[in-house]
């Protein structure tokens, strides 16, 4: 090895990483939540990685728990980070001083991190909100008015509630996909529930018990509506099969009903729900005679829906075009914001409220739905997936006092996204207190344009749209870290996910970016393991390991490659090592991180973790002794018993599986030194996969007494 080891592989605090870390889940730094980008990693990790690969071992705990919270310029130190995503590497690295590389082949993640660290007037920002709340704003919410039942003036829409209907397999009569008969729920156990024949809406203290409605007496149940899961139950004849059945059959899209709506009335101050009426039929139906007269001019994306493995749910749902995911209504308010955003002169400005629209379609489509108890919209992509609802919401696009996530809404996030870009901020407990501290330091992009400009000048960013299995533009040995987070396996389709976005974006930046002239975002060359597009898991390893070979030649010697993982299958924790040790690396050191909220949909009540671990990996340069495999056993298992220690009493919920991706990332630790210098008591050799299960038992046999019995259950399910 060349050179001493760093703080990061040493004795890193991770514990108090973690507590970090688990602070900022649950409140995102703003500059994070100017767009979504899948699987983003908290930025006080990606923070803490930066400082320790570049402070000395001998470093006081007490002091790095200072730099945490304390501006700190690391000279120009060169990051790279060949699968930048999100941007969160660049970002921080700005923060300190460093000067960051990234590379990243999807158009839509190099747009987002372009903008998140590109310097705007936000006085400007505000200036043209209001040109454009004067020249399309004012139109779009004509769109979301309603009568007010108190004052019978007119109110804002804040949300529409609508229905999917299919037709009964078996009687041939309209079914409609009501999961319950619920809107809101209020405090102390009140229901806001609504009648399923004459959509009446009213308040009960039961949600389980037979309710006769106060309008047309019909009696209901509220929690018990026409579907069960993935299956309906045809309330007129009773008939019960699977939807998909029943829309595969018909070979079209389902259709949707507009039953309810919330709003809230200035007059009267008054925030309420109400069944629709004439007025909103009427004011629906204006709204598509206005599509259809203008539908030639109007701009919206007319790309089919290709097929993938997650697309593959919305082709068998009948949905054939990205514009399908809208309303009639939603479509025109969109087509003619986009149009006005594009008026604006300024192309830095206009690419920022363009980023704002982007960011907006996320809860401006017929995927969103309701959360009944918290009484606000869910976005579109609260799941790493595309899930047709059967209860849709719609949001009003422009926006108006309540609601979530209007266009108007997203501009006020990205505002303050880049306020903090200007005074960035981090979290510290004082006692059971939470203070928020300034650090002092900027995030400002200085845009170079070659490796040679940004190290010759004042420049201090690189940001390159392309796959990282190339890195000629960088030189040999001309980077001190690479730092990253890349693809998960087979966890998060990015392409296709992206592509919801894509089509929209392109309309704006077809003629400005050579990235977005193609019809859709890179596929070909995407690092994913993708049964639908034949990208299996050895093509998942030969990419992977071209990455991790480039980034080997660029690192100096003595540089370090860090980057974060989380997976629940062996597979993919196999195909990691292997493309480590086959592009000349070795593990020196794995810390585990708290990496993602305990309630996400991709953690609760599933076989995962909420721990990332941070793989950190040097240069092997000179042969490592022998070892013996039981020998790596024996460490991994010693090293899995100390830190459920450490972990079980600071995080009540760990899952047990948090402990065994820990092992895993431990013996792969080891391995991966020692190889392929490791003998075997029968000298038979195992692959990685078959080793990994072996480990998994050897843990689940200690581990299966230290927590509950309901996850003592999940683990021998998962075994």
């Amino acid at each position: 090895m060349i050179g001493r080891f760093s703080y990061l592989e040493t004795k890193f605090p991770a514990d108090f990483l973690s507590r970090l870390s688990r602070d900022e889940t649950h409140a995102r730094k703003p500059v994070y939540m100017m767009h979504r980008w899948w699987a983003r990693r908290p930025g006080t990790v990606f923070r803490g990685i930066l400082l320790g690969a570049f402070m000395e071992e001998n470093l006081p705990h007490e002091y790095f728990k200072q730099l945490m919270v304390r501006p700190l310029n690391l000279n120009g130190k060169i990051v790279v980070d060949p699968f930048m995503g999100g941007g969160t590497t660049i970002i921080e690295g700005l923060r300190l001083s460093c000067k960051v590389i990234g590379i990243e082949l999807n158009p839509v993640a190099w747009f987002i991190t372009k903008k998140e660290v590109e310097k705007v007037d936000v006085d400007n920002i505000k200036k043209e909100l209001e040109r454009l709340e004067e020249n399309v704003g004012r139109k779009i919410k004509e769109y979301y008015k309603t009568i007010c039942p108190k004052c019978k003036g007119q109110a804002e829409v804040i949300n529409f509630f609508w229905v999917k209907k299919i037709t009964c397999e078996k009687c041939g009569k309209e079914v409609r996909l009501f999961p319950n008969f619920k809107l809101a729920e209020h405090n102390k156990n009140r229901f806001k529930v609504f009648c399923p024949k004459c959509y009446n809406i009213f308040d009960v203290k039961e949600e389980s018990t037979p309710i006769v409605c106060t309008q047309c007496n019909e009696e209901f149940i509220p929690s018990k509506g026409y579907t069960q899961g993935t299956d309906y139950i045809c309330n007129n004849c009773g008939y019960r099969s699977k939807i998909l059945n029943a829309v595969k059959r018909t070979k079209e899209r389902p259709s949707f009903e507009l039953f309810a709506l919330e709003f809230y009335c200035p007059t009267c101050d008054l925030r309420e729900f109400k069944k629709v009426e004439e007025f909103d039929l009427a004011l629906y139906k204006k709204a598509i005679e206005e599509f259809v007269k203008r539908e030639d001019e109007l701009l919206f994306p007319k790309q089919a829906i290709p097929l993938g493995k997650e697309t593959k749910r919305l082709l068998n749902h009948n949905f054939g075009y990205f514009y399908e995911f809208f309303n009639i209504r939603q479509l025109l308010c969109l087509s003619m914001l986009l149009q006005s955003i594009l008026e604006i002169r300024d192309r830095n400005l206009m690419e920022f409220f363009l980023l704002a629209f982007s960011h907006s379609l996320d809860f401006n489509n017929m995927f969103a739905r309701y959360n009944q108890k918290a009484r606000k919209i869910e976005p579109m992509f609260a799941h790493h997936a595309f899930y047709p609802k059967k209860m849709p919401t719609e949001n009003n696009v422009w926006g108006t006092r309540y609601g979530r996530c209007s266009f108007k809404k997203c501009v006020d996030l990205l505002i303050k996204g880049k306020r903090y870009c200007e005074n960035p901020f981090e979290f510290i407990m004082e006692g059971k207190n939470k203070k928020k501290v300034y650090t002092g330091e900027k995030i400002v992009g200085k845009f170079a344009h070659t490796f040679e400009e940004l190290i010759n000048s004042d420049k201090n960013v690189l940001l390159l749209c392309q796959s990282s299995e190339s890195l000629s533009v960088i030189p040999n040995c001309s980077v001190d870290a690479v730092i990253t987070d890349p693809p998960y396996f087979d966890n998060v389709m990015y392409s296709e996910l992206s592509d919801f976005y894509y089509v929209w974006l392109r309309l704006a930046l077809k003629d400005i970016y050579e990235y977005f002239k193609p019809e859709y975002s890179p596929r070909t060359e995407e690092i994913v393991v993708n049964p639908v597009l034949r990208k299996n898991e050895e093509k998942f390893i030969n990419g992977l390991t071209k990455v991790f070979q480039e980034c080997h030649r660029i690192l100096k010697n003595d540089g370090l490659l860090a980057f974060t993982f989380h997976h629940k299958k062996d597979k993919a924790w196999a195909s990691v090592l292997e493309a480590v040790t086959k592009a000349g690396f070795y593990i020196t050191s794995i810390i585990p991180v708290y990496a993602e909220m305990s309630t996400s949909f991709h953690i609760h009540q599933r076989m995962t973790s909420v721990y990332d671990t941070v793989i950190i990996c040097r240069k092997k340069v000179e042969p490592l002794g022998q070892i013996s495999l039981e020998e790596i056993f024996e460490k991994t298992i010693e090293y899995t018993k100390k830190s459920s220690k450490e972990l079980l009493p600071k995080n009540k919920n760990l899952l047990v599986f948090s402990l065994l991706m820990i092992a895993r990332s431990k013996f792969l630790e080891l391995y991966s030194k020692y190889f392929p210098n490791i003998t075997t008591m029968d000298n038979i050799r195992l692959s990685i996969i078959e080793l990994l299960k072996i480990l998994d038992n050897k843990i689940f046999d200690i581990l299966k007494n230290v927590k509950t019995d309901e996850e003592r259950i999940t683990l021998e399910r998962y075994f």
